[in-house]
């Protein structure tokens, strides 16, 4: 397993490599250019959206477990996960 991730690690990297000597002094302007700091509020709050609502979603099936997790039966897996968004 640990070959398949070492592989997989550096096949990504030697693609952002190519990419950034093939492109890294590329100029990117649309029709409506922003400024750093917006760019980087928009990659923020997406990797938000990663964290916050798509990782817990692997625990989904640990909160149906009553016999495993019995503080979750007080509600529906669903609810929990609206929840865990909300905050």
């Amino acid at each position: 397993m640990n070959v398949f991730l070492s592989a997989g690690i550096i096949f990504t990297l030697l693609v952002i490599g190519f990419c950034l000597l093939r492109w890294g002094n590329m100029k990117c302007t649309g029709t409506s250019p922003v400024k750093t700091f917006t760019f980087v509020a928009i990659l923020f709050t997406s990797g938000l959206d990663v964290g916050l609502i798509m990782f817990p979603l692997t625990e989904f099936a640990g909160y149906a477990d009553h016999e495993v997790s019995p503080e979750y039966a007080f509600t529906n897996p669903l609810a929990i996960e609206f929840a865990t968004g909300a905050f």
